[in-house]
């Protein structure tokens, strides 16, 4: 994007703004249920990611980051509140699973990210990863929480 060094902490301002949205994950829970939170926000994330990869322009790139960063707090929760609910009998099992998977999941994503971008291109690392944020959203919890269907 040729941004410098004020465009980029400005898009990840954003990006952190944003993620604050995400601490209200467990009430959102409640009231939606996990599936419905779950789907919504890989949504929303796929289209940030389309948003901040592609530039659409300062604004929209902004607001995408923003966007960016609510849902990945959001989906935070999400697998971390899904864990010990996957697990009732061992909650601290079910958040660590929660944490190694994202854990994983940035230290291969990331690397991955910049071999596409650096071989196939830009188009294939975005369209790619906005894919991965879609299908994630296949898997479903079978549960209950908060009352709310899941």
């Amino acid at each position: 994007m040729g941004w410098g060094a004020t465009g980029t902490g400005l898009l990840w301002t954003c990006i952190g703004i944003g993620g604050l949205a995400g601490a209200g994950a467990g009430t959102l829970l409640g009231s939606l249920g996990l599936d419905r939170v779950h789907w919504a926000f890989l949504s929303l994330m796929a289209a940030s990611i389309l948003s901040v990869g592609f530039g659409l322009g300062p604004i929209p790139t902004l607001v995408g980051g923003a966007v960016f960063g609510a849902a990945y707090v959001m989906l935070t929760g999400v697998y971390l509140i899904w864990g010990t609910h996957a697990l009732p009998d061992r909650p601290a099992t079910g958040l660590m699973v929660g944490f190694l998977t994202i854990a994983v999941g940035q230290t291969v994503g990331a690397p991955l990210f910049g071999r596409l971008l650096a071989g196939p291109g830009l188009a294939s690392a975005v369209i790619g990863f906005t894919a991965v944020a879609l299908i994630a959203g296949a898997f479903r919890s079978g549960s209950m929480v908060d009352g709310a269907t899941a």
